[in-house]
């Protein structure tokens, strides 16, 4: 039996303080979803690279709207330091609460990656607690202790990353609110170099893993 998802496609600009305007892509159903899931991505890593767009279409799939973000460091090819970061993390949430103000979501998921992990972290305060699960692809020592406060998380992380040790792996894997999917041989951007079969088949299970953890989450919030 086939089903047809139905889908629009809006390309939101919001005006970023170091030039260029950023540029958010909104995915709805047509039909309407009750849930949205917001997707940062890593420090040079873009909302359209592989690991941003296949777990959008994911969560897309699994019942959520998306909203999929650009910083505006990105959209202006600018490096990010403490400047660019405060200001981008003051960007996020106006830009944020200014789409909320004008869409209503009976529950709310994160999708982030690197650099976008410790965002997400300073968006759980500015909505409120709202966030009903997190998703961490690859994510920074820094938010270990924020990942201590959520309800629920899945992390996704490669065995080989730099700058997310095994020990840091063992400590998230420790905890009783995570899901801990670690990759022997992937790297930061969870692929294994000079392997391109096994890192597309990394690809397939990230976007596997965050499809069902997502459909398993709405069909909780459903179900309350």
């Amino acid at each position: 039996m086939i089903t047809r998802i139905s889908v629009e496609i809006e390309n939101l600009a919001f005006e970023s303080k170091l030039g260029k305007p950023a540029i958010f892509t909104y995915r709805y159903h047509q039909e309407g979803s009750q849930f949205l899931t917001i997707l940062l991505p890593g420090h040079a890593y873009y909302k359209d690279a592989p690991l941003m767009w296949y777990t959008a279409n994911a969560a897309f799939q699994a019942g959520t709207n998306t909203l999929s973000f650009e910083y505006g460091y990105q959209a202006n090819r600018s490096d990010l330091d403490q400047s660019s970061m405060k200001v981008t993390i003051e960007e996020l949430k106006c830009s944020i609460d200014e789409f909320l103000g004008e869409h209503s979501y009976k529950g709310i998921f994160v999708v982030s990656k690197s650099i976008g992990t410790v965002f997400a972290s300073e968006l759980n305060t500015l909505l409120n607690q709202r966030i009903s699960s997190y998703v961490f692809l690859t994510p920074l020592k820094d938010t270990i202790e924020f990942m201590r406060t959520c309800t629920r998380i899945l992390v996704m992380v490669g065995e080989e990353d730099p700058v997310f040790n095994k020990e840091d792996i063992n400590t998230v894997r420790a905890l009783p609110n995570a899901e801990v999917l670690s990759f022997p041989g992937a790297n930061h951007i969870l692929e294994i170099p000079g392997d391109f079969e096994g890192s597309l088949g990394i690809l397939v299970q990230i976007a596997k893993k965050c499809y069902d953890f997502i459909r398993k989450e709405v069909e909780k919030a459903q179900e309350s």
